[in-house]
């Protein structure tokens, strides 16, 4: 598994406590690898191969279909428009799968069509999943979304695509 923006380690961390040891993750901040990571799990920093930089420059370094699943948790949709080249390297790296887990804002407009993007470099959706609620966030909407300043209603979704013939 390969984790884009892997931040302190939570995810690959549950991975490595389930007995899978091929794992890596980029995260551009260098004190959430360098010392929380680090300090929190050893043997996952001392075990994994952690990049510390901009996903779209990192990425480059990790070989062509290095790892089964490439996957992100809530990252995407800040990637800005100069690195949308982290998109077809996502592809480049992943051997089977891409998981993309993302929370969006359902009353704007997201920079993204997830699915199109990873149809055109060979890869098939396999799993949709949209969750709709209330999540804490310090995200900013328009006050009528809010229902206590604390909450606001987003929608989450979970992308599962499945590597299929080349483009």
């Amino acid at each position: 598994f390969l984790e884009i923006g892997c931040n302190s380690g939570r995810n690959l961390s549950f991975l490595y406590e389930k007995g899978y040891r091929k794992l890596g993750g980029i995260e551009i901040n260098t004190i959430a690898i360098n010392e929380v990571l680090k300090n929190k799990f050893p043997d996952l920093h001392r075990d994994s191969q952690l990049l510390v930089g901009n996903a779209a420059h990192q990425i480059k370094n990790i070989g062509t279909e290095a790892y089964d699943v490439v996957f992100s948790n809530a990252v995407l949709v800040h990637i800005e428009p100069k690195d949308i080249s982290l998109f077809r390297d996502m592809a480049r790296v992943a051997k089977k799968y891409i998981a993309i887990f993302t929370v969006e804002n359902p009353t704007s407009s997201q920079p993204y069509k997830f699915e199109k993007i990873f149809e055109k470099l060979g890869f098939k959706m396999i799993q949709y999943k949209l969750f709709f609620g209330k999540t804490l966030s310090s995200c900013s909407l328009p006050i009528e979304h809010y229902d206590d300043k604390k909450h606001y209603y987003n929608a989450s979704f979970i992308r599962i695509f499945i590597k299929n013939a080349r483009p």
